[in-house]
């Protein structure tokens, strides 16, 4: 029957009948189920890595496994991979909030990246300065630099960090020009992205 056998089916927390829709499954539990209902075990799991100690034990004998277990290395990477393609968009809310709340931290990480890759630091800058290498006018330079010199004025005046941001991102044809250019926060910005819908253009 395996170590869960005496709840018979059910959750050993709220008492809820398990079912394999909410339930993880478990070779050894009962129905090879595990013996709590998700959202209990996902209650259980956080309440026990708030112990001190538990997360790091936890991240330690995952680095030795990693490191040591080909095969579990191989079945965490498509889990990883798998969860990535599942919650694409809550991964990019996610890292923009976290860039945007904390600066300094990820301006750190950028310069160690591009200190230790600078081959590929060149290449990416090269990329985009193709993509921005709009012909512009004497005056559309003008007026380009003006949004830069209110998006700096605005921020010194409000105390809220303002960027200037492509309407339509490089990334997806836009141009560095004038008529595709806005101010946002660095929140909208972050939130933003890389987003773009041509009836918004």
């Amino acid at each position: 029957m395996g170590r869960y056998s005496p709840h018979q089916g059910v959750c050993s927390c709220c008492k809820v009948e398990l079912t394999p829709d909410n339930a993880y499954k478990n070779k050894k539990g009962f129905n090879g189920l595990d013996s709590k209902c998700k959202p209990c075990k996902k209650s259980y799991n956080y309440n026990l890595m708030q112990k001190p100690g538990v997360k790091a034990r936890r991240n330690e004998l995952q680095r030795k496994r990693w490191a040591t277990d080909p095969e579990f290395r191989e079945k965490k990477t498509a889990a990883m991979k798998s969860w990535a393609e599942r919650n694409s968009e809550r991964r990019l809310e996610y890292h923009q909030d976290w860039r945007s709340e904390n600066r300094e931290k990820y301006n750190g990480y950028s310069r160690k990246w591009r200190q230790a890759n600078l081959q590929k630091d060149a290449e990416k800058s090269a990329r985009r300065r193709a993509k921005m290498d709009t012909p512009l006018t004497p005056v559309e330079k003008a007026w380009l630099d003006l949004y830069y010199d209110e998006a700096r004025r605005v921020t010194d005046e409000t105390g809220i960090q303002y960027e200037v941001d492509h309407v339509k991102p490089i990334a997806k044809g836009g141009e560095h020009a004038p008529w595709n250019m806005q101010l946002l926060t660095g929140h909208e910005n972050r939130v933003k992205g890389a987003k773009w819908h041509s009836e918004a253009a």
